[in-house]
């Protein structure tokens, strides 16, 4: 599992382009007909969107792991390696100066501190996390973050 770019920015800046294979792959596991639920963060650049998603993630993660064994949800879901979370470890690397690319984990939404971007494009978890909603109805969650704006 890990964030799948679904869709890119040509090098001038101008130009969208949906990559239809990851966005496939995404959808693919969601079992046709079942209503799906996408929790996007928009907003402008450097404002901590990525960070808010990689925090669902997790939390999402750990009720889901919770709700297997029959448990209650503990506060372990904040904590990394046992501490609390203190920046990002998915892997991010220099290309261009002043240009920043995220590179796949199953950690988690790429974030990280400082002025330069982190994310370019939009991103989609790899995985949907089914929910059962009150009415007894299962939907699917996706997360998906997207480029910070103006």
């Amino acid at each position: 599992m890990s964030a799948q770019q679904i869709i890119t920015i040509d090098e001038q800046g101008n130009r969208f382009v949906l990559n239809e294979e990851n966005l496939s792959a995404v959808l693919q596991k969601v079992d046709p007909g079942m209503k799906v639920s996408v929790v996007a963060v928009a907003g402008a650049f450097r404002t901590g969107k990525s960070f808010l998603l990689d925090l669902f993630l997790r939390y999402l993660r750990s009720d889901q792991a919770a709700a297997e064994k029959s448990e209650e949800l503990s506060d372990d879901w904040i904590l990394s390696e046992g501490k609390y979370l203190e920046g990002n470890v998915n892997p991010v690397k220099g290309v261009d100066p002043g240009q920043v690319v995220r590179t796949a984990s199953d950690k988690g939404f790429s974030w990280r501190g400082g002025n330069e971007r982190n994310t370019t494009g939009i991103w989609l978890w790899s995985e949907p996390f089914l929910r059962k909603l009150p009415s007894g109805e299962t939907i699917a969650v996706l997360l998906m973050d997207t480029q910070g704006m103006f």
